[in-house]
């Protein structure tokens, strides 16, 4: 009875799903509650189903159980702002996240790490200064021959127009100030090997040496930190012609238009090759662009032209191997198709 008080004998506890779950604390996001399932290999969503007029228990890595399948999930946190991103934490160290927006319909999950020496151990996610939920992270790396333990938090979204206010980089260290080209303050990366933004220019990396780098040039907004390598690969896709499905035909791409928004170079290329075709930053600078200026972020449409052979299967990889903005809307492939 919902209207009676609670008392010890009007207790009423209905079981709605025989699916356990872990220790750890259920998130509630709209009206929907996700939990992980019993050894961490699950998540499962807990909603109401007007149909059968009960609750029910899906999984939402049903399409994705390779995330999960040797691994569990240790802890995790909600980032409601500004995308709804559902962050988890596994128990090797690395990070899978869920872009999760139950009433668009819109569920993906993405993978993350921090290099090689370095793990993800614990999350959180308060309130931040920017209208935006700050993610916070307790990270593991191997610094100077030993474990050093940080506390990190990911830096906000990019929504800057100059490639110098990028923060693409890890456990990184932000200068802004006079021109300069001693750095100092990098004892927590000593003895690695850190990538550098200069004024909008990729420095090339330098070797951290009594927690301090010297740069080739001096510069005023300098970011140095550890790299890391994003990748794209789209769904397999068919298509349908006159003679019927393309599976199983040997074809090549030959060129891929990609729709990029406020981006600054990128590498594309067939079957996970490492070669492929490079963009690099300086090949979008445009004869507006001030000589002296890092190129202005480019907008609109980048046409790839392909030289690859005949495969019977074709997949597309892009990747940023720079410090860059690489914000992808959409890529249409030419393809021929022969027998």
């Amino acid at each position: 009875n919902g209207q009676a008080p609670i008392t010890p004998s009007s207790v009423l506890a209905v079981r709605q799903t025989n699916n356990g779950s872990e220790k750890i604390r259920p998130l509630l996001i709209d009206s929907t509650t996700l939990f992980v399932e019993r050894h961490g290999r699950a998540i499962n969503e807990f909603v109401y189903d007007y149909t059968f007029d009960s609750y029910k228990a899906s999984d939402v890595l049903i399409l994705t159980p390779h995330l999960t399948q040797d691994y569990s999930v240790v802890d995790w946190a909600y980032q409601q702002t500004p995308h709804s991103i559902i962050w988890c934490v596994r128990d090797d160290g690395n990070l899978i996240a869920l872009t999760y927006q139950r009433q668009h319909k819109v569920i993906g999950w993405h993978v993350h790490d921090t290099g090689a020496s370095g793990a993800f151990l614990r999350i959180c996610s308060i309130p931040g200064e920017n209208r935006e939920d700050d993610v916070w992270f307790v990270v593991r790396r191997h610094i100077d021959g030993r474990h050093r333990y940080y506390l990190e938090k990911l830096w906000p979204k990019f929504q800057e127009t100059q490639s110098s206010y990028g923060r693409f980089l890890d456990s990184s260290v932000l200068y802004e100030g006079v021109p300069a080209d001693e750095f100092d303050g990098l004892d927590h990366l000593e003895g690695k090997t850190v990538s550098i933004m200069a004024d909008g220019y990729v420095h090339p990396d330098l070797v951290v040496t009594d927690g301090a780098v010297t740069l080739r040039r001096e510069a005023s907004v300098v970011l140095i930190g550890l790299s890391y390598l994003p990748e794209v690969s789209p769904l397999f896709r068919d298509i349908e012609g006159q003679t019927g499905t393309m599976l199983g035909r040997k074809q090549r791409i030959v060129n891929v238009d990609i729709f990029l928004y406020n981006s600054l170079g990128f590498n594309i290329a067939v079957n996970n090759s490492e070669f492929g075709e490079a963009e690099d930053a300086e090949t979008f600078r445009r004869y507006t662009d001030h000589l002296g200026a890092a190129p202005e972020l480019f907008t609109g449409v980048r046409r790839v032209p392909f030289l690859e052979g005949w495969d019977r299967r074709t997949e597309l990889f892009i990747r940023q191997r720079q410090p860059l903005p690489l914000t992808i809307l959409g890529l249409v492939d030419t393809v021929e198709v022969t027998e």
